[in-house]
């Protein structure tokens, strides 16, 4: 279940760590349109959510700089995606409370919704072939973290990379009430390949680095648990913006 927003920035530039802008925009969504909702999310960081966003920028490449991303216009579009019908709702109630309601982060930017719309679910079956929309990511356990935090394929290999993330749709299967869930398989098209991302859980110091993956590949699977994972999001931290997919 997804819902597109197209929002008009005040000015057409964003910082690099943009991800957590957006968040809180959904977070103010949420609180107006279910105050319930959002104090189950949010009243602690240990809740797993079963959604992710996707925001396409225009970005002017020209302009480009380590802290910043330049628009060519100041207009982007959001995308946000759920296994949770009731989180639609919330959004869709929160955008509907106050039409005109300026949105803003801090001193840094500010925003007004355009439009928005539901969209359509797509028909999921076994050995379809996709293309993230936003960079997967996965955790090692945190018994294995000595060194690294975040894996990458190059570095472990297809069936660790595998081993990680039904460990991940493990873990979301159980936060929505799923008793038993089979495996799925991702199986990587030419060009799919770990990159870095610029990050940061705060507002303070400069943005650290994660890995994330980006390309086409194929899923395998139980479609309903393919479902799951894509409306949902794949990987981890996918509540901060990441493993949002989509069929070619």
């Amino acid at each position: 279940m997804r819902i597109w927003i197209r929002l008009e920035l005040s000015e057409p530039n964003l910082p690099i760590i943009y991800r957590k802008i957006i968040l809180s925009w959904l977070k103010e969504w949420i609180k107006r349109g279910d105050p319930d909702r959002y104090a189950h999310y949010f009243a602690t960081s240990q809740v797993i959510k079963p959604y992710t966003f996707h925001a396409y920028l225009p970005i002017d490449l020209e302009k480009k700089t380590p802290d910043h991303l330049w628009l060519t216009r100041p207009h982007i579009d959001v995308t946000f995606s759920t296994s949770d019908y009731g989180d639609i709702a919330a959004i869709h109630n929160g955008l509907m409370s106050d039409p005109q309601f300026v949105l803003s982060y801090k001193s840094i930017v500010t925003a007004k919704v355009l439009a928005s719309r539901l969209m359509p679910d797509p028909v999921i079956q076994s050995g379809q072939l996709w293309k993230t929309l936003s960079p997967i990511v996965l955790r090692y356990p945190q018994e294995a973290k000595q060194k690294k935090s975040y894996i990458s394929i190059e570095d472990v290999g297809p069936a660790e990379f595998n081993t990680a993330l039904n460990r991940s749709l493990a873990k979301l299967a159980n936060s929505v009430g799923h008793s038993a869930v089979s495996t799925i398989e991702l199986i990587p098209e030419p060009g799919f390949k770990s990159i870095a991302i610029p990050h940061s859980d705060s507002d303070s110091g400069p943005a650290g680095v994660i890995v994330g993956h980006k390309g086409r590949f194929k899923l395998n699977g139980a479609p309903e648990i393919i479902r799951l994972m894509a409306n949902a999001g794949i990987g981890d931290r996918r509540g901060y913006g990441f493993g949002m997919v989509d069929i070619v």
